[in-house]
């Protein structure tokens, strides 16, 4: 093990205004070179633990000690903006000379020789030059070119800028990187990037992320946050699940063993209380009222005695028996017969071709997986099939009656007031509750406004939709982003049952692979 950088005990957090704890009981150290994963099921406090180590916040009881390490978080939310090229951006985020590097692009760009001499001057002065050359080699092994950190910040994809700004963080080189959900709209190139940098990557990092084949790519460690406890495994991903599943089998084990201990107990204390009640009618009933009656009391008292211990050793076990989260399985409704068919379908966004004479014909039970890079256009197909947007050429067309979920990317923000529980009316609002509950959230998000949830939770109440009322003919665009492994995990088994078409847009290797079916290339 190498020097500790940061070390905590005990550690516990309330937001001010919560009733309750975020978390509490996390005791751990993060090592020199460590190459973690940080799990947990959503709204368990993995953003705030990251925001806590990253200096962000304070703990509200515990000790959290950083042993002199620079920490650099980045967000989800963070990304690359603005309208200077990709190298002075670069450079402003990893020193102080990204106002140089602006001024020598601009100076560049209006063909002013003495502004461009000038910057450049002050950039050999500063090592600038050595800062563009590790931006340059840095940026190349993420997928950018010398001609890409030319252009235009804001002419990047949305992939793009998050990469532009997981590179600021390595060229930061802090001793711990933190990074929150960074594979979020990364295409699959762009992750196994991602993770050949953040092997390569000298100092320590912790990623929450809920891709499994990315972090078996690039961890050796997992820590596992709970809302009251906090575990530590070494390996990667599928070392963690075996691990797990390894626990579990021990645990279920031994809460059968308890819970037949139990029920033995429960019979032996029913005879005690049996047999003393019989005592205490000899003792009432006995003619002497001498002898008979003080041996009936002595052993009705003995009887009592030896229940009450039994009931004590039946509460000590309750105690010692082990918590085993209930195996949660969900079957989507009958999917009725549909076919979905695409004739000669083109689309073009900002003059560029996206696809064009596109054909193919789906029906119940068949698959559909759109692969390709991020811009390739898949989502704008997805848009196409759903009616939210004209194709310019071509046709789609449906079975009449078929029914229709569609889960875009990217969703537009919720009315004023509207609450997940308007999509549920009667019965249907329990099965919801219940649903969230699988999904792994509280019931009572069903009536919180959507403009307050995180988006992880609104995805949520999406998924609720569809695992209740089913669809004939389901389109979704990248459905496990924002959410847990345990999400992730329901919604790939109740897809791997599904009997209606699906047309599949995800980066998630694992959650592809477990639902095989056509690949339509773009």
């Amino acid at each position: 093990m190498g020097k500790v950088l940061i070390e905590a005990e005990s550690l516990a957090f309330s937001y001010p205004a919560g009733t309750e704890q975020v978390f509490s009981g996390a005791s751990f150290r993060v090592y020199a070179g460590d190459k973690a994963a940080l799990l947990g099921d959503n709204g368990s406090g993995k953003s705030t633990l990251l925001r806590l180590l990253a200096g962000g916040l304070e703990p509200g009881d515990g000790r959290l000690a950083n042993r002199k390490a620079s920490v650099f978080l980045l967000r989800q939310e963070d990304c690359a903006c603005g309208g200077a090229g990709a190298l002075a951006w670069l450079a402003g985020e990893a020193s102080d000379l990204g106002a140089v590097f602006l001024r020598l692009e601009k100076a560049e760009l209006a063909g002013d020789e003495a502004g461009t001499a000038g910057a450049a001057e002050e950039l050999t002065a500063a090592g600038g030059w050595e800062l563009a050359a590790r931006i340059t080699a840095g940026a190349a092994a993420l997928g950018f070119s010398t001609v890409d950190l030319k252009r235009p910040v804001e002419s990047f994809s949305g992939g793009e800028r998050k990469m532009l700004a997981l590179m600021a963080g390595f060229l930061r080189g802090p001793d711990l990187y933190l990074l929150d959900e960074p594979t979020n709209y990364l295409d699959a190139a762009a992750m196994g990037r991602l993770a050949a940098a953040l092997r390569a990557f000298k100092g320590a990092f912790v990623v929450v992320s809920h891709d499994r084949a990315f972090m078996d790519a690039c961890v050796s460690k997992v820590f596992e946050l709970k809302r009251s406890s906090f575990g530590v495994y070494s390996g990667d991903y599928s070392s963690y699940a075996r691990q797990k599943e390894a626990e579990f089998t021990l645990a279920e084990k031994k809460k059968e063993k308890i819970e037949g201990e139990i029920e033995s107990l429960k019979e032996i204390e029913r005879n005690y209380r049996a047999w003393g009640a019989a005592k205490e009618k000899e003792k009432i009933g006995a003619a002497d009222k001498g002898f008979i009656g003080a041996r009936a009391a002595r052993l009705q008292k003995k009887a009592a005695r030896a229940a009450d211990r039994t009931r004590a050793k039946i509460e000590e076990l309750e105690l010692e028996k082990p918590f085993v989260e209930k195996t949660r399985h969900v079957l989507l409704p009958p999917a009725a017969g549909a076919f979905l068919t695409v004739s000669g379908l083109a689309k073009s966004l900002g003059g560029k071709v996206l696809f064009s004479d596109l054909s193919f014909y789906l029906k119940s039970g068949e698959r559909l997986c759109l692969e390709g890079g991020n811009g390739a256009g898949k989502s704008t197909l997805m848009r196409v099939l759903a009616g939210e947007l004209a194709p310019d050429a071509g046709a789609v067309r449906q079975s009449g009656a078929a029914s229709v979920f569609y889960m875009p990317q990217f969703r537009a923000p919720a009315q004023p007031g509207a609450k997940g529980a308007d999509y549920f009316p009667g019965a249907a609002l329990q099965s919801a509750c219940t649903m969230l509950d699988h999904l792994g959230a509280k019931g009572e998000l069903m009536f919180t406004p959507l403009e307050r949830l995180s988006e992880g939770q609104r995805r949520k109440v999406e998924l609720a939709r569809f695992l209740v009322y089913g669809a004939d003919i389901a389109l979704l665009d990248e459905p496990t982003t924002h959410q847990d492994i345990r999400s992730v995990r329901v919604l790939e088994e109740a897809l791997a049952e599904y009997g209606g078409i699906l047309v599949l847009i995800s980066h998630d290797a694992q959650f592809r692979g477990k639902l095989p079916g056509r690949i339509l290339k773009m």
